[in-house]
C-alpha cells in the first residue's frame, strides 16, 4: 500500500478505494490470522465432538444406537486431517474469490435426505452467533466489501458464521456422517469455534484499522437492522433460503394434488386485483365488528376463508386464497398465543389476503414488510400477554390498534404495512429493549458463575497436585487450600490459562514448595535465600489482591518464614496430622464430585424428555398447567441445569433438567413448539408437512431432530 502518511502521524489513513496490491496484502494477512485462529480452536472442537459421541454411546439404550455412535466416532478419528484440510480449503477459496472478484463458492444445496433438519440446526446456530457478533461482523463485512470492490454478504463473506456452517456441512457430506452425529458436530463447532469467533473478528478489524481500512467506521443498529444482508438480521440468509424452499415445495405439492384431483381449475377467471377489490366491502364489515368487540372480551374466532366457490378463481388467485387461509388457520390454532391475541390477529386475515392478491412478492420474499409485521405482532402477543388473558403492559392495546388501522386504511396501497411496522416497532421498542437488558444481565450473571465454577475446578485440580505431596506442613496446606487457591481462581478468571499471570502464579507455588525442602549444601541455601524475599512478596501481593484478612495473612507468612528457616537448616518441617490433611483435602474436592456427576433419569420417558431438552433452541417457551410461561434462555451442558425467565425477562429459577423432564413426562409442563422461530416460517413449515403427509411424500422437515 502506498502510504502517504507522515511518520509522526498517529491517525490511520482512511483510503476510499484501495489498490489491488493493498487489498491483496490486507486479505492475505486476514487469512493468516484466520488460519492461526483455526489451528488453535479446530483440534479442540474435533476432540469435543469425539468425546460427546463416546458419551452418547455410553448412554445409548440399544445396540443399534450404540453402534451408530461408535461408528461415527471411528469415522471422525480417521477423517480428522481430511476434514480439517477440506474446511481450510473452503475458507481459502472464499478469500480467493474476494480478491479475484470472481464471485463466491455457492452454498451447498445437495440433498442427502437430511437437508431440512440440518438447515434448521444451522439456522439456529447462525442466529445465535450473529446475534452475539452483530457489531464486529457488520464492521468486518463493510471493510471486506471495500477491499474486494463489491458487495459482501453472509454468503460471500468467508468469515461469516453462515459461510463457516456451510463449509462444515460440506465436510459432513464428504465423510458421510448420519444426521445424529452431525447434530453433535454442530454443537461442538459452536462451543469450540463460533463462541471464540469474536476474538478473530476483533483482531482482523484492528489490523484493518491500522492499515487505514475505514478506521472511523461506526456501528448503526438501525442501518444494520434495515439491511436484509446484515448481521443484525440474525440468521436471515439461512432462514430466507429455508422459507423460499418451503414455499417452492408447497407450490409443487399443490400442483401435484390438483393434477391427481378430479376437479380441474380454470386457467382464466377473475383477475387478482378485481378479487381484492371485491373483498374490500367484507373487510369494512369486519372492521365494524372488530371495533365493537371490547378488549376484555375474547369473542369468537372469526372465519378464515380457505376457498370461495361462488366466484371463478384463476389458478394463482386460488393458491393465494388457500395459502393465506392456511397461514391464518395455523395462527388460530397456535397455542403459543393466548386466545384473545388469536382472536385479534385473525381479523387481519382479509387485509393480508387482499395484499397477497395484489402483491405477488408477499409469499415469495421472506423479508416482505407485511410478513415482518405479522411476525412481530405474533411475537409480542406471545411474549407480553399471559395465558390468563392479562396484558403485562399496553401491548394488547397496541395489537388492537394495528388491527383496527389495517382494517380501516388498507385499500390498495401496500405502503401502510411498512408504516404500521415502523410505528409498531416504535411502540414496543422501549419495553422490549428493557426486557432484553434485564434478561441479558441475568444471563451474564449466570454465565459468570459458570466461568467461576470452571476456574475453581481447574484450580482445585492444580491444588490437589500440590497438596498430594507427602510431608507438607499444616500452614502450607491451609495456605494452598484456602486463600492461595482463591487467588489462583481469581487470576485464571481474569487472565486465562495461557496468560503470563497464570504461569507466574503456578511458578510461585512451585517455588514455595521447593523452599520447604531441606537444603543440604551451601549452594542450595544461597539459592533459597536469593528467592525467599521476592517469593514472600509475591504471596503477599496475591493475598492482598483477593482482600484476605491482613492479620491472618501475617500469621501465614510468618509460618512460611519459619518453615523456610527450618528447610535451610537441613531439617524436614513437621508434617500436618492426617486428620487435618483429610479435612483440608475435602475442601478442595467437595464441589467437584457433584459438578461432574451426570444426571440420570429414573425411566425411559423422562430420559427421552431429558434428551429433547438438550436440543431446545434458546428462546423456546414452556407453559405450566397453571398457565404461567417461562422461556429457556440458557442451560449448562455438563450439569443440565436450565435458566428460565418469565415474560418480563426477570430471572425466575435455575431448574435441574431432571426436574423439568419429570414435569414434562407428567404433563405438568409442555413445550410450546417452534416458539423461538419467526411465526411465518413456522406456518409455512406446518403447511408443507400437512401437504407432504397427505401426498405421501417424505418430509425431511418432519423428521425428529435428534
Amino acid at each position: 500500500m502506498n502510504d502517504s502518511r507522515s511518520k509522526g502521524s498517529s491517525e490511520p489513513l482512511a483510503f476510499s478505494t484501495p489498490g489491488a496490491s493493498q487489498a491483496a496484502h490486507c486479505l492475505k494477512h486476514a487469512y493468516n490470522l484466520t488460519e492461526n485462529f483455526l489451528s488453535k480452536h479446530w483440534p479442540a472442537c474435533w476432540k469435543e465432538w469425539c468425546d460427546q459421541l463416546s458419551l452418547d454411546a455410553e448412554r445409548a439404550r440399544s445396540v443399534e444406537e450404540t453402534t451408530l455412535w461408535l461408528n461415527s466416532r471411528a469415522t471422525l478419528e480417521t477423517a480428522h486431517d481430511v476434514g480439517k484440510l477440506a474446511f481450510y480449503r473452503q475458507i481459502e477459496e472464499g478469500f480467493t474469490a474476494l480478491l479475484s472478484a470472481s464471485g463466491h463458492v455457492p452454498f451447498a444445496t445437495e440433498d442427502d435426505g437430511n437437508a431440512a433438519p440440518e438447515r434448521l440446526t444451522q439456522t439456529a446456530l447462525i442466529r445465535r452467533a450473529e446475534r452475539r457478533l452483530a457489531e464486529p461482523l457488520w464492521q468486518l463485512q463493510h471493510r471486506l466489501a471495500l477491499l474486494s470492490g463489491g458487495q459482501v454478504n453472509d454468503e460471500s463473506n468467508p468469515l461469516s458464521p453462515a459461510y463457516w456452517c456451510d463449509a462444515l456441512s460440506r465436510v459432513f457430506r464428504m465423510i458421510e456422517l448420519p444426521m445424529a452425529a452431525r447434530e453433535r458436530g454442530y454443537q461442538a463447532f459452536e462451543n469450540g469455534v463460533l463462541v471464540a469467533l469474536g476474538d478473530l473478528y476483533d483482531a482482523i478489524n484492528r489490523y484493518f484499522i491500522g492499515q487505514g481500512v475505514l478506521p472511523n467506521l461506526g456501528f448503526s443498529a438501525e442501518d444494520c437492522a434495515s439491511s436484509a444482508e446484515s448481521p443484525q438480521g440474525v440468521g436471515v440468509l439461512w432462514e430466507a433460503r429455508y422459507q423460499k424452499g418451503l414455499y417452492h415445495s408447497i407450490r409443487l405439492l399443490r400442483h401435484h394434488s390438483r393434477e391427481t384431483s378430479s376437479h380441474g381449475v380454470s386457467s382464466g377467471g377473475e383477475s387478482a386485483a378485481r378479487l381484492a377489490a371485491g373483498l374490500l366491502p367484507l373487510q369494512r364489515e369486519r372492521q365494524k365488528h372488530f371495533d365493537a368487540l371490547s378488549a376484555a372480551d375474547a369473542g369468537e374466532l372469526p372465519r378464515v376463508y380457505l376457498t370461495v366457490e361462488s366466484l371463478l378463481w384463476s389458478e394463482d388467485a386460488l393458491e393465494t386464497v388457500y395459502l393465506t387461509g392456511q397461514v391464518f388457520d395455523y395462527l388460530q390454532h397456535d397455542l403459543t398465543l393466548p386466545l384473545s391475541v388469536r382472536v385479534t390477529l385473525t381479523y387481519l386475515h382479509l387485509p393480508f389476503l387482499r395484499l397477497a392478491l395484489l402483491d405477488e412478492t408477499f409469499f415469495r420474499e421472506p423479508g416482505h414488510p407485511a410478513r415482518q409485521l405479522l411476525n412481530e405482532l405474533v411475537d409480542v402477543g406471545a411474549r407480553w400477554v399471559d395465558e390468563r388473558e392479562h396484558p403485562l403492559n399496553d401491548s394488547q392495546q397496541g395489537l388492537r390498534q394495528v388491527t383496527s388501522r389495517l382494517l380501516k386504511v388498507f385499500d390498495e396501497q401496500a405502503q401502510c404495512f411498512s408504516d404500521l411496522l415502523t410505528d409498531f416497532r416504535s411502540h414496543t421498542g422501549n419495553f422490549t429493549h428493557r426486557q432484553e437488558r434485564v434478561e441479558r444481565r441475568a444471563l451474564e450473571k449466570i454465565r459468570g458463575q459458570e466461568r467461576w465454577r470452571d476456574a475453581r475446578q481447574r484450580v482445585n485440580s492444580e491444588v490437589r497436585r500440590y497438596t498430594g505431596k507427602p510431608g507438607l506442613p499444616s500452614a502450607i496446606l491451609l495456605l494452598l487450600s484456602q486463600p492461595w487457591s482463591e487467588y489462583m481462581a481469581f487470576v485464571l478468571m481474569r487472565h486465562g490459562v495461557g496468560s503470563a499471570e497464570w504461569l507466574a502464579c503456578r511458578h510461585t507455588t512451585d517455588q514455595l514448595l521447593w523452599t520447604l525442602e531441606p537444603k543440604c549444601s551451601d549452594a542450595e541455601r544461597e539459592s533459597q535465600e536469593a528467592v525467599e524475599e521476592e517469593l514472600l512478596k509475591a504471596i503477599q501481593a496475591g493475598l492482598n489482591a483477593i482482600g484476605y484478612d491482613p492479620s491472618k495473612s501475617r500469621k501465614l507468612l510468618e509460618a512460611v518464614r519459619n518453615l523456610q528457616v527450618t528447610a535451610r537448616a537441613g531439617r524436614q518441617p513437621e508434617a500436618a496430622p492426617a486428620a487435618m490433611r483429610a479435612k483440608l483435602a475435602a475442601l478442595v474436592t467437595g464441589n467437584d464430585d457433584q459438578a461432574q456427576a451426570l444426571p440420570k433419569a429414573s425411566n425411559e420417558e423422562e430420559q427421552a424428555w431429558l434428551d429433547r431438552l438438550q436440543r431446545l433452541e434458546p428462546g423456546t417457551w414452556m407453559q405450566h398447567q397453571s398457565g404461567r410461561r417461562k422461556k429457556v434462555v440458557w442451560y449448562d451442558r455438563r450439569t443440565l441445569h436450565f435458566m428460565l425467565v418469565d415474560q418480563l425477562g426477570n430471572k425466575v429459577v435455575m431448574r435441574a433438567g431432571l426436574s423439568l423432564a419429570a414435569d414434562l413426562a407428567a404433563g405438568r409442563l409442555h413445550i410450546l413448539e417452534g416458539s423461538a422461530r419467526p411465526f411465518f416460517g413456522r406456518a409455512l413449515e406446518h403447511i408443507y408437512r400437512q401437504l407432504s403427509g397427505a401426498a405421501g411424500v417424505h418430509s425431511g422437515a418432519n423428521e425428529p431432530q435428534r
